[in-house]
């Protein structure tokens, strides 16, 4: 440790800056694979060349700064300082250089991770979707018992006035006959989108399996992205249109229409106690519209409680951003990538502790007790030449209070006198 310190009071660094340049050097090749990944023209190829060289010059230049300076700083808020600027070069080093490291290791994988994945999910939210769309099979045999019902109601009315007492054509069975139409006419519809779900759900599935190709041939990367964001498109169309929400809204509009074809009967028999009874007639079909609205609303709620599966666009990503996207799974490489390029902050920090395990003093009597003979030679030589030129003795005073590293001491006791 003595000799190590000494060493570096005296700026011999040659060993750290070796070691500090095969690390630069390293970064930058490092940084260059990450950033030509996608590169396709020469053009882009020279820039990431360029970036990267300038990276590598960077991380040396700082590193090799806060080695020599941070260190040898003796005042704690100085050191402070110092640590807080490297931190944030190191920050800067992260998106300078770390990621595109980074890139460079695992890139590829992470963007196959990222095409696997969305594949994966694309055939998730298509079981989900098709499943959500074939619950409304169920509504479908209410739509029909009901719509029986109504029939059942208005040739009963016709033959037996089940509703008003007089039998024969009327508000009663009009009203009774409409409803019968509006819930066949929604029964129809229901059955139509189920017949068109399944025709969705096999292009659907023809496109996930055309995906899937896509994603496992031998294309390049950017061109398998291309054709899948294509084919995620189309699928997504075909998602949207098998979405049962659009049908529950029109289920939910016909309910609320049903009331209008009660009250649209406002021709009643000139007989007053005839009409009167009509009119509770009409009264009992709106209680029973009521319970038909009671038993579609169970779905129609429970259908809406359901939060409707959707599958997000396909988005095409760089090395950089898949690595970066997806960085839980290649966290030894991430944590190789961000110390190749922070390494040099072990070397600022061990200095820090060895030179704070120490006074002044000290340092200047460790740096005397290293010396070597040449640097004892070199000193003699250095006393002769101050003899013969003649120095005042306050000036070598003041020489032998830095070299023993009483100067800041002294200074601090003039300024109290």
């Amino acid at each position: 440790m003595d000799q190590l310190i000494a060493a570096y009071r005296k700026g011999d660094l040659k060993l750290v800056r070796k070691i500090l340049f095969v690390l630069a050097a390293a970064s930058a090749l490092f940084t260059y694979g990450g950033a030509s990944l996608d590169a396709l023209t020469f053009v882009e190829k020279a820039r990431s060349t360029v970036f990267a060289v300038a990276s590598g010059c960077a991380i040396y230049l700082i590193w090799d700064l806060a080695i020599k300076i941070v260190p040898a700083l003796m005042e704690s808020w100085k050191k402070a300082l110092g640590l807080v600027v490297i931190l944030c070069w190191c920050v800067i080093f992260f998106f300078l250089s770390s990621s595109f490291n980074a890139a460079w290791l695992k890139g590829r994988d992470a963007q196959e991770l990222h095409q696997s994945r969305y594949v994966e999910g694309m055939g998730d939210v298509l079981d989900a979707t098709f499943t959500r769309a074939l619950s409304v099979e169920s509504v479908s045999s209410d739509l029909r018992l009901e719509a029986a019902r109504y029939k059942t109601a208005a040739e009963q009315e016709f033959k037996i006035g089940l509703y008003s007492g007089k039998p024969g054509p009327g508000a009663v069975f009009n009203a009774l006959g409409a409803i019968q139409k509006r819930l066949i006419d929604l029964d129809d519809e229901v059955a139509d989108f189920i017949e068109r779900s399944g025709a969705l759900n096999e292009q659907a599935r023809h496109r996930l399996e055309t995906v899937r190709k896509i994603a496992t041939s031998s294309k390049s990367t950017i061109k398998r992205m291309r054709d899948i964001e294509t084919e995620s498109d189309a699928l997504r169309a075909n998602l949207a249109r098998m979405d049962s929400g659009n049908l529950t809204a029109s289920i939910a509009r016909t309910l609320e229409s049903l009331p209008g074809e009660v009250d649209l009967q406002t021709v009643y028999s000139s007989n007053r106690q005839l009409a009167k009874r009509q009119r509770q007639a009409l009264d009992k079909v709106r209680a029973d519209i009521e319970r038909t609205s009671g038993k579609l609303r169970a779905f129609i709620d429970t259908s809406n409680a359901q939060n409707a599966p959707r599958l997000p666009a396909f988005e095409k990503m760089t090395a950089v951003q898949a690595v970066k996207h997806h960085w839980e799974s290649f966290i030894p490489f991430w944590a190789g990538s961000i110390a190749l390029d922070i390494a040099p902050l072990g070397v600022v920090i061990f200095l820090m502790i060895g030179m704070s395990a120490r006074s002044r003093e000290e340092l200047a009597w460790n740096d005397i007790m290293q010396l070597t003979l040449e640097d004892v030679a070199r000193s003699k030589m250095g006393s002769e030449a101050q003899r013969l030129i003649g120095i005042d003795s306050e000036s070598a005073n003041s020489i032998n209070r830095k070299l023993l590293g009483r100067e800041a001491r002294k200074t601090e006791e003039e300024e109290d006198v």
